[in-house]
């Protein structure tokens, strides 16, 4: 699915921070959600053999343990934005910034979707778990936080140390149905 055909989100934080791209959002969560093997199987095909196997592999786990992807959504990553920009004033992000944004993108989502969030990454839960009242279940390495149990309070945006996001916007490209809501 080449970069010209797919969905796109791009996300500019200015000069802060490198820019951010996610390619094929909705069209890997209707490659999953609606098991097009078929699809997924054309869209690696320029890829060497082995790659394609090893991504075949995954992609049938997931089938087969019939998990469903949700697209990103426009409240979502407005959340992200916010998430970022008050977990960044406080933390530090990973050694790949992306890791970061792809971990607040999953966290907005499973808020936005009112879905249950389970994480081992221990500033990440902290993080979620003080940001927001939401009923929070500890066990082991993992935490798992349920954005569905009631109505999750967001804490009170701090002070910023500096981050100023006025400067970040974000932009959508070939979206069939980027969902609303």
């Amino acid at each position: 699915m080449g970069a010209h055909r797919t969905d796109q989100v791009i996300i500019d934080f200015g000069n802060q921070f490198p820019a951010y791209r996610e390619f094929g959002n909705e069209a890997i969560s209707e490659i999953i959600n609606e098991k097009k093997l078929g699809i997924y199987k054309i869209s690696i095909a320029h890829l060497p053999k082995q790659k394609q196997k090893w991504l075949l592999r995954r992609l049938k786990h997931i089938l087969d343990s019939n998990y469903h992807c949700y697209s990103l959504t426009k409240s979502a990553i407005d959340n992200a934005l916010s998430l970022f920009s008050e977990f960044v004033s406080e933390h530090n992000c990973k050694g790949n910034i992306r890791n970061t944004i792809n971990d607040l993108l999953i966290l907005s989502t499973a808020i936005d979707r009112e879905k249950k969030f389970l994480t081992n990454d221990n500033l990440l839960s902290r993080f979620a778990a003080e940001y927001y009242k939401a009923p929070v279940h500890k066990d082991d390495d993992q935490l798992l936080i349920d954005f569905s149990e009631k109505q999750v309070k967001r804490r009170e945006n701090r002070e910023s140390k500096g981050y100023i996001n006025n400067g970040w916007s974000y932009a959508l490209r070939n979206n069939r149905a980027f969902p609303k809501a």
